[in-house]
């Protein structure tokens, strides 16, 4: 599907909108709808800490999050840090910022290199 943007930048314009038109609701622009309307409300960090130190990480930089001992973290190239969110929240938070799930223990940002 060719998707036709047209941008139309002006100081007469109060605040941003988006219109879409098409001839019918496919799960190609409902998949455009879900994805523009997360945008603000999808988070860039999360908190995790190591040794009761607090670190505000970047979701690009994390690799995978994952559960061990009743615990969960999120894992980057620069370390391992325990965060207090479950997996099924970050799941449903995440699901348009590249993370996948690919066990009951586990999800990938399939981003990561």
């Amino acid at each position: 599907m060719n998707i036709k943007i047209i941008t139309n930048i002006s100081n007469e314009f109060q605040e941003p909108s988006i219109t879409i038109q098409a001839p019918t609701l496919s799960t190609e622009i409902q998949n455009v709808i879900d994805y523009v309307s997360n945008i603000n409300t999808t988070p860039t960090q999360i908190v995790g800490n190591v040794n009761n130190q607090i670190y505000f990480i970047d979701l690009e930089n994390v690799i995978c999050f994952f559960s061990k001992d009743k615990y969960n973290y999120a894992r980057t190239a620069k370390g391992t840090y325990k965060i207090k969110y479950k997996l099924y929240e970050l799941e449903e938070t995440l699901k348009s910022k590249d993370f996948i799930r690919i066990s009951n223990s586990c999800l990938i940002n399939i981003r990561s290199s």
